[in-house]
């Protein structure tokens, strides 16, 4: 079968070894991955996802990858129903937590990290606060500031709804976006956001960014594509 491309939204990982269980969530843009499907009846899926980056496969931090799969496929959709042209609750909870991020990332103080709680997951936040404390009362602070900036550097410089589709309590979002160092270019990022409703309001999980694409080029478009803007 001819390799087939521009199917992949997003890849979910999960691996143990020594060190414990390592988890990620990545988009990756369609000039790096070559899919091959042997199946694929709405019954069973069977085929080869492979890295086309062949030089980064003896490379320490490569991200070469050649996933051989073969499984039944669920009944029903399988990512939910799309959302609106203007992304719904879903994107507009990401929004509020990229301005409560700025805002407590700026200045780290009670008020500023108590609204960023309501934007962010329980266990997004217990993974920062488990960070902090570690250190010592007179560090915390820096410490907080500094894990605030981690997560502040994978939100753009500015976005806007692409796609997305919610299951139940999650809410997968595809934001067509320009890095903040993208400088004055014209690059463009694919950034993947799972948003999670927590005590009836969506709150941000996870994200993580494709590879760079340039502007101008034309995506097929999802169900629930929209264009509202950051």
């Amino acid at each position: 079968m001819r390799p087939q491309r521009g199917l992949v939204e997003g890849v979910d990982t999960g691996y143990r070894d020594k060190n414990g269980y390592h988890r990620s969530s990545f988009a990756i843009g369609t000039d790096n991955y070559t899919l091959d499907l042997k199946v694929n009846d709405g019954k069973r899926i069977e085929g080869t996802l492979r890295s086309t980056h062949d030089a980064e496969k003896t490379d320490d931090h490569g991200h070469w990858f050649d996933l051989h799969f073969a499984l039944d496929v669920a009944s029903g959709p399988p990512f939910g129903p799309g959302l609106p042209p203007d992304g719904g609750e879903p994107f507009a909870g990401y929004q509020a937590y990229a301005r409560a991020l700025a805002d407590a990332e700026f200045h780290v103080r009670k008020e500023t990290m108590q609204a960023l709680a309501q934007t962010m997951t329980d266990a997004r936040l217990g993974a920062i606060l488990a960070v902090a404390d570690k250190v010592k009362d007179d560090e915390w602070d820096a410490t907080v500031k500094a894990e605030l900036g981690k997560l502040l550097a994978n939100v753009p410089a500015s976005y806007e709804f692409a796609s997305g589709r919610v299951k139940g309590d999650i809410a997968t979002l595809t934001l067509s976006a320009k890095p903040r160092d993208a400088g004055g270019g014209d690059a463009v990022t694919t950034l993947a956001v799972t948003m999670k409703k927590e005590n009836g309001n969506w709150r941000f999980d996870k994200d993580q960014k494709s590879a760079g694409e340039k502007s101008g080029k034309t995506r097929a478009a999802s169900p629930g594509a929209g264009k509202a803007k950051r």
